[in-house]
């Protein structure tokens, strides 16, 4: 008999990870290369922590899920992701007043 292998579930929105990504909490560029800097989140959720915050706020401020999470916005983004289909790739945009800022900024 085989076991059927379990699908993760997103620390963020809560869903099946199927389309799986591991999350550095603090970036590796800014020293988070250890095992202990790791969180598996879905694709999705991923993509949203990269538009919505700077590799330098990753490594400050938001460097936990609990802090992330206490993000009001990042957290509206996060209760819309955990509304849709985890089989589809969604499309993540930054938010408007953040569209002109580098990725490492």
């Amino acid at each position: 008999m085989v076991a059927q292998q379990e699908i993760p579930v997103c620390p963020f929105c809560k869903r099946p990870a199927i389309h799986l990504k591991r999350h550095h909490l603090v970036p590796r560029s800014r020293g988070g290369r250890g095992e202990g800097v790791l969180v598996d989140s879905c694709l999705a959720c991923h993509r949203a922590i990269h538009a919505f915050f700077s590799l330098k706020e990753l490594a400050e401020a938001y460097n936990t899920v609990k802090a992330l999470m206490a993000d009001e916005r990042f957290r509206k983004m996060i209760h819309w992701i955990a509304r849709q289909d985890p089989t589809k790739k969604l499309t993540i945009r930054r938010p408007v007043d953040q569209q002109k800022r580098g990725k490492y900024r």
